[in-house]
């Protein structure tokens, strides 16, 4: 069963472009014209692959059909670049991170910073640890109440 979908003006017309024989369909030559355009390879295994998976059945893909590829297509790029965007901010963090603990910015993190730095994330673990005993952080989970539960 088809899913329905709200068509993009953007999809239609890409679809409108590519369907250069205007069967209202795109045949493999002119999905692979498509699939280029996307930045995947238009060879023919990655063309039958995309048949095979939105084509149901059939050796071309219809509006329905293409509209599902392209945005599947678009939301996998979206996330690869917000992957490479959060690779791209490690190093950042990392680097406040470090100068954060390094008090005196010799570029170096002493043991009396280090012990500093302990220190203040035991101060953070212990005022956690008290949050949980005390059930503020999780009685929205439902967590305290199995807790009781299972303590009777």
């Amino acid at each position: 069963m088809r899913r329905r979908m709200v068509f993009d003006r953007r999809i239609r017309q890409a679809f409108v472009m590519f369907d250069t024989d205007r069967s209202g369909k795109l045949e493999p030559k002119e999905l692979r014209r498509v699939l280029e355009k996307l930045g995947v390879p238009g060879d023919r295994e990655h063309v039958r692959d995309a048949i095979v998976k939105y084509g149901e059945g059939n050796k071309s893909l219809d509006l329905i059909e293409f509209a599902e590829m392209a945005s599947d297509l678009i939301a996998r790029q979206e996330a690869e670049a917000e992957m490479k965007a959060i690779r791209e901010a490690a190093p950042q963090r990392l680097r406040e991170t470090f100068d954060r603990f390094d008090a005196d910015k010799s570029g170096t993190i002493e043991a009396k910073e280090l012990q500093a730095a302990r220190a203040s994330i035991s101060q953070l673990e212990a005022r956690d640890a008290a949050s949980f005993a005390s059930g503020d952080d999780i009685a929205d989970a439902g967590i305290a109440t199995r807790r009781r539960r299972h303590s009777r």
